[in-house]
């Protein structure tokens, strides 16, 4: 999976996870929590699925559970295998209004999207346009705002992410110049 989100989203939306496989015979499947919190999810009543195409469809949830860093679902209707299978690779959506509380200083991957960034010293480095998943976690794709037409690709990790800024909503950043000169210039 290349990115887990997209500049082109519903702001009303936020991607909860992405369907891995089936589990069983009943019907139910595995998706993988964005979050990486799946115990977060076990309360869904009601979710969307968005399928490659950009098809959706609403389903009641019968039943989810945590297993690991996996959601386990049974939505109402789908009751054998061959059903479950066909959700693979389509993501799971839910209204914003259904979405658990996050503790205070935590914000939802989606909610990110389209904020500025900027560094330590109020430099605007750009905006965040995507979200994208590496080997080792979730990078920040910061694109525009210095006029060289660069992304810089940030991870998103609490060391190089300081938090989002309440009074003006952008995100604050604190990355090594080294990391700077590595993004710049990446046309070797």
């Amino acid at each position: 999976m290349n990115s887990k989100f997209s500049n082109e989203r519903e702001r009303r939306w936020l991607t909860v996870a992405r369907v891995t496989g089936r589990r069983g015979n009943a019907g139910e499947f595995t998706a993988r929590v964005a979050s990486g919190d799946a115990q977060r999810w076990v309360g869904l009543s009601r979710l969307r699925v968005r399928y490659g195409n950009g098809e959706t469809e609403d389903h009641d949830v019968e039943h989810a559970r945590a297993y690991r860093d996996r959601l386990v679902v049974k939505l109402a209707g789908v009751d054998d295998v061959e059903r479950a299978g066909r959700f693979r690779g389509a993501d799971l959506i839910v209204d914003l209004a259904d979405a658990p509380a996050l503790p205070e200083g935590e914000y939802w991957l989606d909610d990110l999207l389209g904020r500025t960034v900027v560094d330590e010293n109020d430099e605007i480095l750009g905006t965040i346009d995507d979200i994208a998943e590496t080997g080792g976690g979730e990078v920040l794709v910061v694109g525009g705002g210095r006029g060289d037409g660069d992304e810089i690709l940030i991870p998103l990790v609490r060391v190089f992410v300081q938090g989002v800024e309440e009074d003006t909503g952008r995100l604050r950043v604190r990355i090594p110049d080294d990391l700077r000169d590595l993004n710049r210039d990446r046309s070797v």
